[in-house]
């Protein structure tokens, strides 16, 4: 996964205002470079792929709500995410009524795009929802007006791929007070009670997920890698070169058949990776780097 800051630093210099950037797209590149640390720029490994490069299975770019309805249908991309809090800055308020950006991010989960809404994505009170793309996600926030009618409570679904290494992920997050299923069909693959704080929606072709809040850590990051692979199809095709460990991880470089395993714990840790040669073992003393 690699942040792109040019992106970043052009939204800034064409003055977008904060509150028009609140959608950010994923390009689906397939590689052996995990969505971890190293991913986005901050170990060893990062620096590594500066003289090595390596094909990485996604890309971010920020892209601002007013660009949506026009670049959407035309980028080549196979995820987006919308991460934000009701009436903050970040937020998107009104433009969320703008039915060019609702007919746009429908079209693209429809014909096979993969979402991911964390916090209150959409959220402005319009056509009788709170969430504007509650069709999309399969859930809504009832903000104390609606009666019991039209909310579903769904059993959790165990076992999923998101949900494979940290199985109570859900434990670590913030409850969304108000949050429902409006219909059966919505997986909840974690709840507080009969609140949701993970969900997946099939929506035609793709997928939609929700989650009620995120905080970094080394368990939230992994169950991030596996979620946005969910969303982006891969679930059967991405399993070489992934540390067992979720305290750790690794990139193969294939031009030069080096892999880089890094430990990002203070801690000894131990890893087995699948690779084409067949399983790796790796013991890393706390923090340390291995190249093989």
């Amino acid at each position: 996964m690699r942040y792109s800051r040019s992106s970043q630093k052009k939204a800034e210099t064409n003055g977008w205002a904060k509150k028009n950037t609140a959608a950010v797209m994923v390009q689906s590149r397939m590689g052996s470079f995990p969505l971890g640390e190293a991913a986005a720029g901050r170990t060893f490994a990062a620096c590594f792929a500066k003289k090595y490069p390596i094909a990485a299975p996604a890309r971010f770019v920020r892209i601002s709500l007013i660009s949506v309805a026009r670049r959407v249908k035309s980028c080549e991309s196979s995820m987006k995410s919308v991460t934000q809090r009701a009436n903050s800055a970040w937020s998107g308020g009104d433009y969320w009524k703008e039915a060019g950006v609702i007919e746009a991010l429908t079209a693209f989960v429809h014909n096979g795009g993969g979402l991911l809404g964390v916090n209150d994505p959409s959220a402005v009170w319009a056509n009788g929802s709170f969430f504007q793309l509650a069709p999309v996600f399969g859930i809504d926030k009832d903000l104390g007006t609606k009666k019991c009618i039209g909310k579903y409570v769904n059993p959790v679904t165990e076992g999923t791929f998101a949900m494979e290494d940290t199985p109570n992920i859900g434990e670590s997050m913030v409850e969304n007070p108000g949050i429902y299923c409006k219909s059966a069909n919505v997986s909840v693959l974690a709840a507080n009670g009969k609140t949701p704080l993970i969900t997946l929606n099939q929506f035609g072709a793709g997928k939609a997920m929700y989650l009620s809040s995120f905080r970094v850590s080394k368990e939230s990051t992994r169950f991030l890698m596996r979620a946005l692979l969910t969303l982006l199809g891969k679930e059967d095709k991405v399993r070489d070169y992934i540390c067992d460990n979720l305290y750790t991880e690794c990139a193969y470089y294939e031009e030069i058949d080096k892999l880089v395993v890094i430990n990002n714990s203070g801690d000894t840790q131990k890893t087995v990776i699948k690779t084409a040669k067949g399983d790796v073992t790796v013991e890393l003393a706390p923090f340390a780097t291995k190249i093989l």
